[in-house]
């Protein structure tokens, strides 16, 4: 149980897309945080989808939803589809919240969809509540990363100045990093107050190993084989070229990899692995969440990896669970950045490469293949049990949302 100080406490109203912990780390995420708030004496209202709230049903005590039908098909067509969707729940999203909203409220919610922070904005000027947004993504910054978008385009300086000025328009924001910390600190002009809480995970959901009924995923017949594996989203940031780049040039007998997810580049990992039999590369489909323990134990390294240039716009949950499920991790990304700082602080979490040079990555995939893996076996899960575990993030939760509470 979560002991906090039991002082009456304004009533949060978390709003999400996802709250339901089936289907990604986002709903994950949120799923954990209303209970613990709960369990920390504070009536928590729900605003989300129809189909999120059906998944994450039955609430515990001191938690209810209110939930809208609006933009849940929008994943399905093409970029306009999916925009005229994501308007469509920014909308519904919104007017279940206005709906529920009372002064002196606190609103928490993350940065998707990103239209919906507009008209939280909005509201924030018209009703007297406190606005904590969680920070997973910066937008537009991460559109431009992605190539979506040109920073030198007149779209993307028009959107950068909106929410710019909607994000400075929260009473808090919570950065995932200290790099993502100085993203927000020159977005908002040091006009918003900025607290640190990393990503975590619940180490007591998450085995280190499977159970007697659990199937491997991958297969272990060679007992030389070092396993390499990149499991989760195959989207535009995350460096798969590159990454792919590198395998090629992996000579090492030893190494393997392992691909499971789904996303834009799915057809180009899958014809990687079509043409490529040689580098004894696998593509498994996506899993559901339920089943996220069994991907994480199939491998020996867990592979992190983003795109030049993401300094500060995401830091991948996965490397969380990873380490959670006591899998040294193998960081592919920017200099400085929170993952880097983390594995070069303490050594005995993994090893980094930086992004863009895939010589550079293939090499080190080879000389980890030659690394004692026992000799670190058991540091990953100690570390996230002492640093980034779901009782001590609910902690600085409570922290940063009832302020006036915690003193």
């Amino acid at each position: 149980m979560i002991q906090t100080q039991t002082d009456k406490r304004p009533r949060v109203v978390i709003v999400s897309e996802f709250v339901d912990a089936t289907r990604n780390s986002t709903g994950y995420y949120w799923r954990k945080i209303i209970e613990g708030l709960a369990r920390a004496g504070s009536e928590v209202v729900v605003v989300s989808t129809e189909q999120s709230c059906a998944l994450a049903a039955p609430f515990g005590p001191n938690i209810s939803c209110r939930s809208t039908a609006l933009g849940q098909h929008s994943r399905n067509g093409g970029v306009k589809s999916y925009l005229f969707g994501q308007v469509q729940l920014a909308l519904g999203l919104a007017l279940q919240t206005w709906r529920v909203l009372r002064r002196g409220d606190v609103l928490y919610c993350g940065t998707n969809p990103s239209f919906l922070l507009v008209i939280l904005a909005l509201f924030r000027l018209m009703l007297g509540f406190r606005w904590v947004l969680l920070v997973h993504d910066v937008f537009p910054e991460n559109a431009a990363a992605a190539g979506l978008t040109s920073p030198r385009s007149l779209k993307y300086r028009l959107a950068k100045a909106v929410f710019d000025r909607t994000y400075s328009a929260a009473d808090a924001l919570i950065a995932i990093g200290q790099d993502m910390l100085e993203v927000l600190q020159r977005k908002t002009r040091g006009k918003a107050q900025i607290e640190v809480i990393p990503n975590w995970a619940d180490v007591r959901e998450i085995s280190t190993s499977l159970s007697p009924d659990d199937k491997p995923m991958v297969d272990r017949s060679r007992a030389d084989a070092v396993i390499f594996q990149y499991f989760g989203n195959f989207g535009r940031v995350q460096g798969l070229e590159l990454l792919l780049d590198a395998i090629r040039m992996v000579e090492h007998p030893a190494a393997e990899f392992v691909f499971i997810g789904d996303g834009a580049l799915a057809g180009q990992v899958q014809q990687f692995v079509a043409q490529h039999p040689e580098r004894r590369v696998r593509c498994l489909p996506s899993l559901e969440f339920g089943r996220n323990n069994e991907g994480l134990l199939a491998c020996d390294v867990a592979m992190i990896s983003l795109m030049p240039g993401m300094f500060g716009l995401a830091v991948p949950s996965k490397a969380y669970f990873s380490m959670a499920a006591d899998k040294p991790l193998l960081v592919i990304g920017d200099v400085g950045a929170e993952l880097q700082k983390m594995v070069s602080d303490h050594k005995e979490l993994g090893w980094f490469c930086p992004a863009g040079d895939p010589r550079a990555l293939a090499r080190l995939i080879e000389q980890i293949c030659d690394f004692d893996l026992s000799s670190i076996r058991g540091c990953p899960r100690r570390f996230m049990e002492r640093n980034h575990d779901w009782k001590q993030a609910i902690r600085r939760y409570v922290a940063v949302l009832w302020p006036d509470t915690c003193r």
